[in-house]
């Protein structure tokens, strides 16, 4: 029986699924000329695995006076999926909510802090607050220890099909989502809105019985 919906954040429950090509290095980029896109993916790469901070990550790359400011003007070009809140509310009432994402720590936290998604969730990890990152089975592992659950009772949802291979070989129900322009490659289960996710969970539900 399921009993966990959780959820990869960039790409699913917020509209980029490419953070740092898509929105990282245009922000910074605009403001500072002098930095590369290597030097900026570099830096992200370590914050998602909890090497650099936030503020260590914009000081580096220019913004030593105001990182913060720098921080929030760049988390506020994130668009959250419209359809997420009201289709979470529901779900809430039939299973646990999670989140298993890469992101720096300080990001993700101040994301759901700024759209007010902290209350909707059971259990949250971080690659930045675990130093373990998808597609690593460890980090599905610390998750499914986190929670107290078994993988067989939990959904993952993800936009990258190298993140649903190992959870699902450790007995994840997996489901991708479909965003325009981030990968071709296709999965067994698939949704493109929230609208959709209930009716995907149904029918994983009624082949798990059959």
């Amino acid at each position: 029986m399921i009993r966990w919906i959780i959820f990869d954040m960039m790409g699913v429950i917020f509209e980029e699924g490419d953070t740092m090509s898509a929105v990282l290095f245009p922000y910074v980029s605009e403001k500072n000329r002098a930095v590369s896109r290597e030097q900026v993916n570099s830096l992200y790469i370590k914050g998602r695995v909890g090497k650099l901070t936030s503020k260590q990550i914009f000081e580096t790359l220019g913004f030593k006076d105001e990182p913060h400011k720098a921080e929030e003007g760049f988390l506020r070009k994130l668009k959250l999926d419209p359809g997420f809140k009201p289709a979470a509310e529901k779900l809430k009432t039939r299973y646990k909510l999670g989140v298993l994402s890469n992101d720096v720590s300080e990001w993700s936290w101040n994301l759901r802090k700024m759209h007010k998604l902290d209350g909707l969730f059971d259990a949250v990890v971080i690659s930045g607050d675990a130093a373990l990152h998808k597609p690593q089975k460890e980090i599905f592992e610390f998750f499914l220890k986190k929670s107290g659950v078994r993988a067989e009772e939990c959904v993952f949802v993800d936009d990258k099909v190298r993140n649903l291979v190992p959870a699902e070989a450790l007995g994840f129900k997996t489901i991708k989502f479909v965003r325009a322009g981030i990968e071709t490659e296709t999965w067994s289960t698939e949704i493109r809105s929230f609208k959709e996710l209930g009716g995907a969970i149904e029918e994983i539900q009624k082949s798990k019985s059959l």
